[in-house]
């Protein structure tokens, strides 16, 4: 099995520092450019199953990328960004500033009416739990979000969630994770946006 995953292009809200969480915001005419990069990039994949969060710079993203391909793209709630709860639509800088003020380590935050780490991890578990059955035997691409990426990398390849601040995610990055069942998978390619230097 082989998992290409894939974070969005850049947005409105990443340009501004803004945290979008759940909120839908649009891509920036450089983030629908990386879109239409990552497609490029992923056009000769034989890949046989579309995933996506169902907010809408994602489904922009993952169809850049499905129109090169005869396949129907699925979108799915499950896939959305980490929910920050009173944070969504705020400064960056708000909710470091509240984690700091908490004394708390950063995987034990969770924001008001939002999801912590641990949450985030659960509702990644779930989407696996329900998934990784259909992607046996298969090339499977994901459009997802930063911090669900990270968690979906951190989850497959058995690591901690302290691990999980030791991986980035740039616009329309491409990670590959290759495994021969989903109790063995490594990582082959992480954050890898080589395609960008055409911009």
């Amino acid at each position: 099995m082989r998992l290409l995953i894939v974070r969005h292009g850049e947005t409105v809200a990443n340009t501004q520092s803004i945290i979008s969480g759940h909120l839908d915001t649009e891509l920036t005419p450089l983030g629908r450019k990386q879109a239409a990069l990552i497609g490029e990039r992923l056009k000769g994949e034989k890949i046989d199953l579309f995933l996506s969060s169902d907010l809408s710079r994602a489904v922009e993203t993952a169809s850049a990328i499905s129109q090169h391909h005869s396949r129907e793209l699925i979108t799915l709630p499950s896939l959305r960004e980490r929910s920050w709860g009173e944070f969504e639509g705020k400064p960056l800088q708000e909710y470091y500033k509240s984690l700091k003020e908490s004394a708390l380590p950063h995987y034990k935050f969770t924001p008001d009416q939002g999801e912590g780490l641990v949450d985030l991890q659960q509702r990644c578990n779930q989407f696996l739990l329900e998934w990784l059955p259909s992607m046996e035997s298969k090339t499977t691409l994901i459009v997802a979000h930063h911090s669900m990426n990270k968690m979906l990398i951190v989850t497959l390849l058995k690591k901690t969630l302290a691990d999980w601040y030791t991986f980035d995610q740039g616009n329309t990055c491409l990670n590959i994770l290759d495994g021969d069942n989903p109790s063995n998978i490594e990582g082959v390619l992480l954050n890898c946006t080589e395609h960008l230097s055409r911009i």
